[in-house]
């Protein structure tokens, strides 16, 4: 399942950076709406699996609400943005040959490590199982908006319009499917494991997941022609540590990464998720912004020079 999702995510090739990007050029919401159809999919597939008897799926902790989350999402925000990738967007990246997010890589296994040692981050709240997710009063307000989200993706994709909105809804399902099962699978998780020197010793299968993911996104982009292998040069290979370390620290203070909130939290109707979410959209629109009238103002000002 985990190879089936990279091999989803490459062909869908959804980043938020990339979605806020097309919002600020070109003032077009299209890709951050698909990146709600994929967690709006989710939602539908916890919605299922919660149904089932017994306990082999789990749901998001409900936590409440406090500075974790939006500080979280403005540290994944602004280390999204020197990365020039997400969490999930760098799966892509790297699957496509570009070997700056090897140093992504190195930058959230750096996190890890000295994030315990970072006392001014704020503590997450503690989080409890929710006892019957259907009877919290968020979940309807939730469900209306997946159900919308949903809608309006069935009639781009009946129009012959973004067939990436497919794949985008298989990323959903499976993710969600994924981190139900075991939420220790992800590659964040992975890379902890690393640093503790228990990788494929104390969750063998989550970590084969880990591994799995990047395989299918490899393999997706060799068929459909993408790859070519680049090196960093070292201004990229800075920003993707640097990136890196900043995603790691929002996503350990969040907690979860934006895989996690994505595929996860948010279809788990968990508030706390969408809260660290929204902020991240929010820290990258601001970024992105800045950056387009910065230049802007230097072309305005070399033209009147010339």
């Amino acid at each position: 399942m985990a190879g089936a999702l990279g091999f989803c995510l490459a062909r869908a090739n959804s980043c938020t950076v990339a979605a806020v990007g097309r919002l600020v050029h070109e003032r077009r919401w299209d890709w951050l709406l698909g990146l709600a159809s994929a967690a709006a999919s989710g939602g539908l597939a916890l919605f299922v699996l919660a149904s089932l008897p017994g306990e082999a799926f789990a749901l998001p902790e409900r936590r409440a609400l406090g500075l974790a989350p939006v500080a979280g999402g403005i540290l994944l925000g602004l280390g999204a943005t020197i990365n020039r990738a997400c969490m999930l967007g760098s799966i892509s990246r790297l699957s496509e040959g570009d070997g700056t997010y090897l140093l992504t890589l190195a930058g959230l296994a750096l996190s890890l490590v000295v994030a315990p040692q970072l006392y001014i981050l704020p503590q997450a709240t503690e989080g409890q199982a929710s006892a019957d997710v259907l009877a919290e009063p968020a979940t309807p307000v939730f469900g209306l908006a997946f159900l919308l989200v949903l809608g309006w993706a069935a009639m781009r994709v009946r129009i012959g319009r973004n067939a990436t909105l497919r794949y985008l809804f298989a990323v959903g399902l499976i993710g969600a499917a994924l981190f139900s099962g075991n939420p220790q699978w992800s590659y964040l998780a992975a890379l902890q494991r690393g640093t503790q020197g228990t990788f494929l010793q104390s969750q063998t299968a989550a970590d084969l997941a880990a591994i799995a993911i990047f395989a299918g996104a490899a393999l997706s982009s060799w068929i459909a022609g993408r790859f070519s292998a680049r090196r960093p040069t070292i201004y990229r290979a800075a920003g993707g540590l640097a990136g890196g370390l900043l995603m790691g620290l929002g996503a350990q203070t969040v907690p979860g990464g934006n895989d996690a909130l994505l595929l996860w939290t948010i279809p788990g109707a968990a508030l706390y998720g969408l809260v660290a979410y929204a902020v991240m959209i929010a820290t990258i629109l601001v970024c992105l912004w800045l950056y387009k009238t910065a230049v802007g103002r230097a072309n305005r000002q070399a033209t009147g020079a010339s």
